[in-house]
């Protein structure tokens, strides 16, 4: 219905817009001399296909339902798409207001911006020595610094000539400050995936994690209590985590620390319980990490990949070092992704007294995380009577730098919008 509605919406705009072209004044644009009114062009050109490829991301489930099963693009979509796109703006805000508005040739226009071009080149060397390696990542800070440097000049030079003079400058300088804030955020952004047990501490950039159980609410969102501290202080972050009527699925609002240079997000992703045996039968483990779990010493020690081409899929193996009664075994529980979906390969793990008496103990790989070298184990087929039953909650916790550059720039963008709109009044 959605994508109906925008469809007739469009074709009545345009059978509108037919009859009354003839009557609109048409004035042809010379791109062969870089000027001003071209370069404002592009802008909109640019800003037009940022708009379009993000429409059809958000519009992705509607659109392929047309023609089969729906699906959705993953966010990484959206950073691909726009990644080219923000440079392209960058360096448009940063030539631009070097730009006259009837140009004659090139030759004049580098050596009106050589100083912020430079600049910006001294920007985007600091950041390579703090850790920025990616090449693609690099070219938007130096168009996103190059911007920045612009402005400032140019605000500087436009101010003194009166306050209302510094809306455009302004405006663009906020822009510049934000795309800084976008590409450091996304850069050096961090997260993690943790198991919370009830009342059971775990350590995550510098926090102390304490999970105190799920809130019923009346409306049905559940609301997890948890509780972060660092030393100086404590914050609780209250994440919410229920169920929708879109497609049976999970709905997850994620909780937010805010911060002067640096934000603290939790999401909660699922809720479980785990069975107190020593340590319980499911668990996150990192590279080199181990734990004890009803008498076996589990190690993750490293991933194990396997390509199948003709089949296509993959096998995706935790290497495990599992030590029993001062035996050592290597074991490696797997998971095969395919065109089917994810298929789940355990492991027996060496037989102990603390098993079923019909059934063999099954260590299975439930999920990874490549990015930080973890593993999520689960484990059957355990002795469990008399066990008491744990909630867990299963979280991502991110955190999220420079958000503080980002919101200030927005500030400056909406501040000098409202300049240029008074400006605007008193011309009129």
């Amino acid at each position: 219905l959605l994508i109906l509605f925008i469809l007739t919406i469009l074709v009545i705009s345009v059978i509108l817009f037919i009859p009354k072209m003839k009557k609109f004044p048409f004035q042809s644009i010379d791109f062969s001399v870089p000027n001003r009114e071209n370069a404002l062009v592009l802008s909109l050109w640019v800003l037009t296909a940022s708009a379009f490829l993000t429409f059809i991301g958000t519009s992705s489930p509607i659109i392929s339902g047309l023609f089969g099963e729906a699906s959705q693009v993953d966010t990484s979509f959206y950073n691909k798409v726009n990644l080219p796109i923000g440079i392209i703006m960058g360096f448009l805000l940063g030539i631009t207001p070097y730009l006259l508005w009837t140009e004659k040739s090139f030759k004049d226009i580098p050596k009106r911006m050589a100083v912020p071009f430079l600049l910006a080149i001294v920007s985007t060397v600091i950041i390579y020595v703090t850790g920025m390696n990616d090449p693609m990542s690099l070219l938007f800070y130096f168009a996103a610094a190059f911007a920045l440097w612009t402005s400032i000049f140019i605000l500087v030079r436009n101010i003194r000539t009166g306050w209302m003079n510094s809306a455009a400058p302004l405006a663009h300088l906020g822009v510049g400050i934000m795309l800084l804030g976008i590409i450091g955020s996304g850069y050096f952004s961090e997260s993690k995936r943790l198991i919370l047990s009830a009342n059971q501490a775990q350590q995550a950039f510098g926090y102390q994690l304490v999970y105190k159980g799920m809130k019923k609410m009346p409306d049905g969102k559940n609301i997890a209590e948890i509780v972060a501290s660092d030393g100086s202080g404590e914050f609780v972050f209250r994440p919410r985590l229920f169920p929708t009527r879109y497609n049976d699925g999970v709905m997850r609002e994620p909780d937010i620390k805010p911060g002067f240079f640096t934000d603290l997000y939790i999401s909660p992703l699922e809720t479980r319980e785990e069975h107190n045996h020593e340590a319980g039968n499911s668990f996150t483990l990192g590279k080199g990490q181990s734990k004890r779990i009803a008498g076996y010493d589990i190690t993750f020690t490293d991933f194990k990949m396997e390509s199948h081409e003709d089949g296509g899929h993959m096998r995706v193996g935790a290497g495990l070092q599992v030590g029993l009664n001062d035996k050592q075994f290597n074991i490696t529980p797997a998971i095969i992704m395919g065109a089917q979906g994810r298929e789940m390969v355990p492991v027996n793990l060496p037989e102990s007294s603390n098993t079923e008496t019909d059934h063999t103990p099954l260590i299975f790989l439930s999920s990874l995380n490549a990015d930080t070298k973890q593993v999520e184990l689960t484990i059957k087929g355990l002795h469990e009577t008399g066990t008491e039953s744990i909630p867990q909650l299963m979280i991502e916790i991110s955190k999220k730098p420079f958000m503080g550059v980002l919101w200030f720039g927005t500030i400056l963008l909406i501040f000098g919008t409202i300049v240029a709109f008074f400006k605007r009044i008193r011309m009129t």
